[in-house]
C-alpha cells in the first residue's frame, strides 16, 4: 500500500533493517514499473535464501549486508575505537560503550579527588560489615557532586567487592556482579552547596537487619585538596585514608592507647598517625601504620580485654589531587 502511493518510477533503498521493507510488495512494484529499481543489504531473513527471486532480478541491487565492511569504514571504525580506549586509560572519558551508562571519566579536579576518597572510604568501611552485603545507600551533598554521580557509585562498589570476590571488578563490571549477587543500590545527589562544602556519605545495610545496624562512613574534601575521612558509624574524626589502616574498635577505659602502642612498638612497627573517637561506653581507633601488621599481632590484639573488634585495610598511597 506504500508503494502504490509513491510516484512511479520511485527508487528504494533500504541499509536499516530487514523487515522495513515489504519484499514481496516490492517485488510487484518493481514488476509493475511503480518502482524503477530498489538497493537491498538488509532482508527478512538473512542470509538471503538462494532461490529468492531478489537476487537476480534486473533491476534489483543485493549486497551480504556490508554495513560498514567498506577499506574507509573500517579504517575510520579502527581509529576511533583506539582514540576511545586512550582517551579511557588515560581517565578523561568513556565513549560509545553501551553498558557504561552515567558513568564520567571526563570529570574536574574536585570532582576525581571525591572518586578516589569514595573508593577508599568504602574499601576502609568494608571489613566492619561482617553479615555480607544487602544495600549501599550513597549520598552525596553539593551541587558539583551530582555529575559525577555515577562515576563515584561504580567507584564505591569497587571498594566494597573487590576483597570479597575472585572476580576481578572494574568500573564496567562491577555494577552487574552487584546486581547479581542481589544488592541494592541507591545513590542520592542533594545538589545544595553547604558550610561545610562537599561531603560523600556511605551507608552500608548487611543481611538480618534485625540485629545489624547499617555502617556509615562519611568523607569530605577541603580546600588543601586534602581528602579526609570525617566520620565512621557515628565515631567523629579526621584522617586522611591512605596506606595501612588499623580500625581498632574497644571498650572506652583508660589504658587502651597505652595498650595498643605497646603492642605496636614491641612489633617495632611505627604508627604514623592515630585518630580516636569515643561514643557512648565504646571508642574507635584508626592507625596509619609504616607497614603491615603481622596476623600475630593482630590476633594478640584480638585477645586482648577491651578489645572489640580489629581490622587490617591496605589503601593505595595518598595521591595529590590537582
Amino acid at each position: 500500500q506504500s508503494l502504490a502511493k509513491c510516484r512511479q518510477g520511485v527508487l528504494v533503498v533500504n541499509a536499516s533493517r530487514g523487515g522495513v521493507v515489504d519484499e514481496q510488495a516490492l517485488l510487484e512494484a518493481v514488476e509493475s514499473g511503480r518502482c524503477g529499481g530498489a538497493a537491498l543489504d538488509v532482508y527478512q531473513t538473512e542470509p538471503l535464501p538462494p532461490d529468492s527471486p531478489l537476487r537476480k532480478h534486473p533491476k534489483v541491487l543485493v549486497t551480504p549486508h556490508l554495513g560498514a565492511s567498506t577499506f574507509e569504514a573500517q579504517q575510520a571504525i579502527s581509529i576511533d575505537a583506539a582514540r576511545a580506549a586512550l582517551a579511557y586509560l588515560r581517565g578523561q572519558s568513556v565513549r560509545g560503550a553501551v553498558n557504561v551508562t552515567g558513568l564520567r571519566m571526563d570529570l574536574d579536579p574536585v570532582q576525581e579527588c571525591f572518586v578516589d576518597l569514595a573508593q577508599r572510604m568504602a574499601q576502609l568501611i568494608s571489613p566492619m560489615v561482617t553479615r555480607g552485603f544487602a544495600a549501599v545507600s550513597i549520598e552525596l551533598t553539593g551541587r558539583q557532586l551530582a555529575s559525577a554521580a555515577g562515576t563515584i557509585e561504580r567507584k564505591t562498589l569497587v571498594g566494597l567487592l573487590k576483597d570479597h570476590l575472585d572476580t576481578p571488578l572494574n568500573v564496567i563490571n562491577v555494577s552487574h556482579m552487584a546486581a547479581q549477587r542481589g544488592i541494592k543500590t541507591r545513590t542520592v545527589s542533594i545538589e545544595q552547596d553547604t558550610l561545610a562544602g562537599e561531603q560523600i556519605a556511605i551507608e552500608i545495610q548487611g543481611h538480618h537487619t534485625e540485629d545489624a545496624p547499617p555502617r556509615r562512613i562519611v568523607g569530605r574534601v577541603y580546600h588543601d585538596m586534602r581528602p579526609r575521612v570525617i566520620e565512621i558509624n557515628g565515631y567523629h574524626m579526621d584522617m586522611v585514608p591512605a596506606g595501612f589502616m588499623v580500625l581498632i574498635q574497644n571498650e572506652d577505659r583508660p589504658g587502651m592507647v597505652g595498650l595498643v602502642g605497646m603492642e605496636f612498638g614491641n612489633a617495632a612497627i611505627n604508627i604514623a598517625d592515630m585518630a580516636i573517637s569515643r561514643k557512648g561506653d565504646t571508642a574507635l581507633m584508626l592507625l596509619k601504620v609504616d607497614e603491615p601488621p603481622t596476623d600475630a599481632l593482630l590476633n594478640r590484639l584480638k585477645h586482648r580485654p577491651g578489645i572489640r573488634k580489629v581490622a587490617l585495610v591496605r589503601l593505595p598511597a595518598e595521591i595529590g589531587c590537582k
